[in-house]
């Protein structure tokens, strides 16, 4: 996809790398980094939704850099890493959005490619953006890189082991980063989000399934499984909106919040319950 735009200084010389951006949470968070005045990365793996995402930022005037990019791919993002160092420079904010929740079933009954899909593309792609951006923010000393995790990356959830394995491991590996970056003396920043119901179409992720895993699984005929489908959609019809959300994700993770809750008051007491539960 042709890029909109070529090197030159953005407002106040601040780039910030989103992928998933093509809708959902990553688009969200994209325009909000560039109606602040930064200029934006765009990767995402839907290049019909990516499109129309560039259109959409290019036509209100935002410099912006649109590329199809496969997260599962350590090489796919280098191209796009290298990408962003030429055509906008210097990267502000990493923020890994890109993330599909996969279909619902018993952790011994989902098959194999639902498992490999799903972490492949939540957890082993935030790897991947974090192997290819970090090097440079930290040789440049500075930055902020925010992982967006989830309620689910806390509190485990029935029939949805892979995204949580994924969510969970998503505030380990950020967990770790902050560290290590502070073991450096960095001044770069780690940020985990865990969002709860948010206005999004990662119900009907399945359409984004990769052609190299083969044919999409067949639907589980399992009634409570249907049940709580539906439970979870009207949640996420009814949740916030994601221009909201981004918001505070960019705002907090520019002030060096590490821990960014989007519903924590909703949260709190099964947090709190779990965290006792493993100390007791």
């Amino acid at each position: 996809m042709p890029a909109h735009s070529q090197k030159t200084p953005s407002p106040g010389g601040k780039v910030a790398v989103v992928t998933g951006a093509a809708s959902g949470i990553g688009f969200a968070v994209a325009e909000h980094c560039a109606e602040i005045g930064m200029a934006v990365a765009l990767a995402d793996v839907e290049a019909s939704a990516l499109s129309a995402a560039a259109d959409r930022l290019g036509a209100a005037d935002h410099r912006i850099v649109p590329l199809a990019v496969d997260v599962r791919s350590q090489a796919s993002m280098e191209r796009f890493a290298a990408t962003v160092e030429e055509q906008l420079g210097a990267v502000d904010v990493l923020c890994s959005c890109a993330g599909v929740a996969g279909a619902l079933g018993m952790s011994w009954e989902l098959p194999l490619a639902m498992w490999t899909w799903v972490l492949d593309t939540n957890l082993m792609g935030t790897v991947h953006a974090i192997r290819s951006f970090v090097p440079a923010m930290v040789e440049r000393d500075r930055g902020a890189v925010i992982n967006v995790s989830s309620i689910g990356g806390l509190l485990p959830l029935p029939a949805s082991a892979p995204y949580s394995v994924s969510k969970f491991g998503i505030v380990a590996l950020t967990e770790a980063l902050a560290e290590e970056l502070r073991m450096r003396g960095s001044k770069v920043s780690a940020s985990v989000a865990c969002l709860g119901e948010v206005r999004t179409r990662i119900a009907d992720d399945i359409r984004n399934w990769p052609e190299d895993l083969g044919e999409v699984p067949t639907a589980s005929d399992d009634s409570t499984l249907g049940e709580l489908a539906r439970e979870i959609s009207a949640a996420i019809d009814a949740g916030r909106d994601p221009r909201e959300v981004a918001k505070e994700i960019v705002s907090q993770a520019v002030e060096g919040r590490f821990w960014i809750h989007t519903h924590l008051e909703e949260q709190r007491a099964a947090i709190v319950e779990r965290t006792q539960a493993i100390t007791s």
